[in-house]
């Protein structure tokens, strides 16, 4: 009997606790925003699903018209962001950032900068640095926001940036998913 009581205490401490090693993110809310990135350019590789990281996933059309494909992620602190945004314009410009230099995540909000040589239709390259920003308020998307941050600064400083995404237009239509890896 008391071996029976130690197994289901040991069952019950499973189920209520989980171990870690299941880091990883729900999959098909994951999935939904790789989808949604890889609709607005195929060419995005998706971060890694990896619970420890910090990362922004997904793909949108903002308030305006722009679509936004967006992989982006760091380690819990922010350190070594990589990734990418593309967008395309209404009119079908295509603009593509390679190089995130600053990934601040904060709960559901997000800040992501970005550093020069945005590449257009014809493959020239132009410098241009930005912040964008954005909110991921629950599977689907429909009540996501996405921007470009307010003020222009030096993306390295995207994490002074992050109040300006709860305010940010809600998206016409896509899903952003963003992990913080901090509870």
């Amino acid at each position: 009997m008391r071996r029976l009581l130690v197994a289901l205490a040991v069952s019950a401490g499973v189920l209520v606790c989980p171990s870690s090693a299941s880091a990883q993110l729900d999959l098909l809310e994951f999935q939904s925003a790789v989808d949604a990135m890889l609709a607005v350019d195929p060419t995005l590789d998706p971060p890694p699903n990896d619970g420890k990281k910090d990362f922004v996933v997904g793909g949108v059309q903002d308030s305006l018209g722009f679509r936004h494909g967006i992989s982006a992620h760091s380690g819990p602190a922010g350190e070594d962001a990589f990734g990418h945004v593309s967008t395309q314009s209404p009119t079908g410009q295509k603009q593509r950032w390679d190089d995130v230099v600053c990934l601040a995540v904060l709960g559901n909000l997000a800040a992501i900068g970005v550093r020069g040589r945005f590449w257009s239709p014809g493959g020239e390259k132009f410098p241009e640095d930005t912040i964008f920003v954005a909110q991921d308020n629950g599977p689907g998307g429909a009540l996501d926001r996405w921007s470009y941050a307010v003020a222009p600064s030096a993306p390295e400083t995207c994490a002074s940036h992050l109040s300006f995404a709860a305010t940010a237009p809600f998206i016409r239509n896509g899903n952003i998913l963003i992990h913080d890896a901090m509870p």
